[in-house]
C-alpha cells in the first residue's frame, strides 16, 4: 500500500495565523492542488485586496508554507503510475 505520510513532509509553519486563517491557507491549498495553477492566478487575481488571501503573494511569509501545503496535496491526489496500472487491470 502507498503509504500517504511519504507525501506529507514535516512543513513548518511561520508566522503568527488564526485557526481560520490557518483554515483558508489548507483549503485553498487543497483546491489549488485539484484545480490547478489557473485556479490559483484566478483567485490571486479576485482576492488581491483581500487580506485574508495575503499568503497568496510571494512577498508574504507564509506563501512558502502555503505552496508547500500544495505540493503535498498534489502528490496525495496525484496517482501513482503502478497504482494506475492496477486499477487498469
Amino acid at each position: 500500500a502507498w503509504d500517504v505520510m511519504m507525501a506529507w513532509p514535516h512543513i513548518p509553519l511561520l508566522g503568527h495565523v488564526c485557526v481560520h486563517g490557518l483554515q483558508i491557507i489548507k483549503l485553498t491549498a487543497q483546491y489549488t492542488a485539484a484545480s490547478g495553477r489557473q485556479f490559483l492566478a484566478g483567485l490571486a487575481q479576485k482576492e488581491q485586496r483581500n487580506p485574508q488571501f495575503d499568503f497568496l503573494k510571494p512577498t508574504h511569509i507564509l506563501f512558502s508554507y502555503f505552496t508547500a501545503l500544495v505540493d503535498a496535496y498534489t502528490k496525495i491526489l496525484t496517482p501513482v503510475a503502478a497504482q494506475k496500472d492496477r486499477v487498469a487491470q
